[in-house]
């Protein structure tokens, strides 16, 4: 449908107070605020390649929240830096709430999806319901019709 890009956010409070970062690898000796996948549980990769030897590294996690709100709301208190996409923070970019770290980073993209799988195993749907009546359950039985229930009930819930 359409693309976004991925930016590193913090509030103008935590870098006068914990510095600004200005290569990747600053950003081992920051708070890192992290979002996580609730399908999967993992978290999702900030795709920085360090400057030295050109692989990726590991993060420090400071906290981790599964959708970005949060992340956002932590961000702006100054509790960190945050990897969030530009559509989310555009406001608070531009109020000032929030600036862009490292901005010379290369531009990291995703792409925008309508529909995607809830869970990467397969749900099958509903399956028909079959009753079998066993022999000794009468529709014409004398008993008393809340009596014949709850003796249908009672060996529904014991099968």
């Amino acid at each position: 449908m359409s693309t976004f890009s991925l930016q590193l956010v913090a509030a103008p409070a935590y870098l006068k107070r914990a510095g600004t970062p200005t290569h990747p690898e600053d950003l081992m000796h920051h708070a890192c605020l992290h979002h996580k996948f609730p399908s999967v549980g993992k978290l999702e990769q900030w795709p920085l390649v360090s400057t030295d030897d050109s692989s990726e590294f590991q993060l420090p996690v400071t906290a981790v929240a599964s959708t970005i709100e949060p992340l956002i709301t932590m961000a702006e208190g100054g509790l960190g830096i945050a990897c969030l996409p530009d559509f989310a923070v555009r406001k608070q970019l531009q109020d000032g709430v929030l600036v862009q770290v490292l901005p010379a980073l290369p531009n990291i993209t995703g792409r925008f999806r309508a529909l995607w799988p809830s869970s990467r195993y397969y749900r099958p749907r509903c399956e028909p319901l079959s009753i079998s009546w066993p022999r000794t359950w009468s529709l014409t039985s004398s008993e008393p019709p809340r009596e014949r229930l709850a003796s249908i009930h009672a060996v529904a819930m014991t099968a």
